[in-house]
C-alpha cells in the first residue's frame, strides 16, 4: 500500500519539480536543452534527481549519514522534510534549491564529505547534469517534496526507515512505463506531463 502511495507521489513529484524548472526565468539554458536533446533526456534527469531525494531520505533516516549537527540541520535532504510544514517557506527565493546543489558537491568532493562527516557519493547517482544548473523556487521544490513525503488525506509521513531497495526499485520500474512529453502551452511555455506509455 505505501509502496502504491509512493508510486503516485514520486509521479507528482516529478511533474511538479519539472514545471517548477522549465518555468523558472533562469533557466533558458535547461529550456534551450530540453528542445535540443527531447523530453525522455530530461525525464532520465528528474529521475536521478527524484531518487537522489529517495535515496538520502532512507539513508538519513536510517542514521547512515552521521550525526553531524553541522550536515543534519543546514544540508540534509529530512530538513526539507521540516521546512515543508512552514508555508511561510514557499517563497519564490531559489535559496533551498542552491543548498541542494551544494550538496551535490560536497558528496563529489571527499574532503568536503570529512568535514560534514558524511561518506563520498561519487557515484553516477550524484554525477553532475544539466538540471543541477538550472534554478527552482522554494515554493515550487516544496511543493514537489510535500509529494515524497506525506500521503492520503489527513497527511500521513512516509516513513523512509522502514521501505527497502525492492520497494523502491518497483517504484522506478513503474516510473520507466510511462511517456514524458514536454509541450509548448498556449502561453508559449514548455510544460512538462506524463503519459501513460
Amino acid at each position: 500500500r505505501v509502496r502504491e502511495h509512493l508510486r503516485e507521489g514520486v509521479e507528482q513529484c516529478l511533474t511538479l519539480l519539472a514545471n517548477g524548472f522549465l518555468a523558472h526565468p533562469n533557466s533558458t539554458d535547461l529550456r534551450q536543452w530540453v528542445q535540443r536533446e527531447g523530453s525522455l533526456a530530461f525525464y532520465r534527469q528528474l529521475l536521478r534527481l527524484v531518487y537522489r531525494f529517495l535515496f538520502l531520505l532512507v539513508s538519513e533516516e536510517r542514521g547512515l549519514m552521521g550525526s553531524d549537527p553541522l550536515y543534519l540541520n543546514h544540508y540534509g535532504i529530512s530538513r526539507l522534510r521540516r521546512v515543508v510544514e512552514n508555508r511561510a517557506a514557499y517563497t519564490e527565493d531559489t535559496d533551498l534549491w542552491l543548498g541542494l546543489r551544494a550538496l551535490w558537491k560536497i558528496f563529489q568532493d571527499e574532503q568536503l564529505a570529512q568535514l560534514l562527516g558524511v561518506p563520498p557519493l561519487n557515484g553516477e547517482l550524484f554525477a553532475h547534469q544539466e538540471l543541477d544548473e538550472a534554478l527552482i523556487t522554494n515554493r515550487d521544490l516544496l511543493t514537489a517534496f510535500w509529494h515524497l513525503s506525506f500521503y492520503d488525506s489527513p497527511p500521513r509521513r512516509i516513513n523512509y526507515a522502514a521501505l527497502d531497495t525492492e520497494e523502491l526499485g518497483s517504484v522506478y520500474e513503474s516510473l520507466l512505463d510511462y511517456h514524458p512529453l514536454v509541450n509548448s502551452s498556449p502561453s508559449g511555455r514548455l510544460e512538462f506531463e506524463l503519459a501513460p506509455g
